[in-house]
């Protein structure tokens, strides 16, 4: 025991010293997951507390604490979410291999009810989440998504519709109509967005100009030509 808490001390120290520039990529996946995952905070949570339980009902509680202590720094400092979508896998593992006959037998009726108990909400709650962020995704727009984002989350998003204003004025509309101007980042999106459809408006009038003249110039061409008798 005293050598698994000094190992995991050790991977704590070394993932707590990784540059700002990891840090800045976990904002960016956890953006794509939020983005195709809606909630992915709650699933996050949820992971953990079904870890959590399986390890506490097979009486592994401390194994647990390491393994969630391990996963928060790893998920807030290099890999954000998919630190737990790991402790989701050894989860599933453990309630699966502990399921087979040869392994049921080698522990407590209590733990071989707990484990099917929570093996059950598992399952009841999995399904009901991904119906609940499916449902999100669809309904969710990408302007709704930036709106609803906090700070960084939405950029991402946000350039994606700037690279085609022209598909996406609307969506661009309703963000600078929505923005809280309080919030820096918002700030920064208004700017952004703003500078886009000025640029939009000026194609339109240059395009609009062009067409234009290109009637003139046939009107006049029509006008020249002689009439036959």
């Amino acid at each position: 025991m005293l050598r698994t808490t000094a190992q995991t001390a050790l991977v704590a120290v070394a993932l707590s010293t990784l540059p700002t520039t990891a840090l800045a990529c976990t904002v960016c996946i956890y953006s794509q997951f939020e983005y195709n995952l809606p909630y992915i905070g709650w699933w996050c949570l949820g992971i953990t507390i079904w870890f959590l339980a399986i390890r506490t009902a097979l009486d592994r509680l401390s194994s647990a604490v390491l393994w969630i202590f391990l996963a928060l720094i790893a998920a807030e400092a290099f890999i954000g979410p998919w630190a737990f979508v790991i402790l989701g896998g050894m989860a599933l593992y453990t309630s699966i291999d502990t399921s087979l006959p040869k392994k049921r037998q080698k522990f407590s009726k209590r733990s071989q009810f707990a484990m099917t108990v929570i093996s059950i909400i598992a399952f009841i709650c999995i399904v009901t989440g991904l119906a609940i962020s499916l449902h999100a995704k669809a309904t969710r727009s990408d302007a709704d998504f930036i709106l609803q984002s906090k700070g960084a989350q939405g950029h991402i998003v946000l350039q994606r519709l700037i690279a085609e204003p022209t598909r996406s004025e609307a969506q661009l509309r309703k963000i600078l109509a929505n923005l809280d101007l309080s919030n820096p980042t918002h700030k920064y999106f208004t700017k952004e967005i703003s500078e886009a459809l000025e640029k939009l408006e000026k194609e339109k009038r240059n395009t609009a100009h062009g067409t234009s003249i290109n009637s003139t110039d046939k009107s006049t061409s029509s006008a020249e030509l002689p009439h036959r008798p």
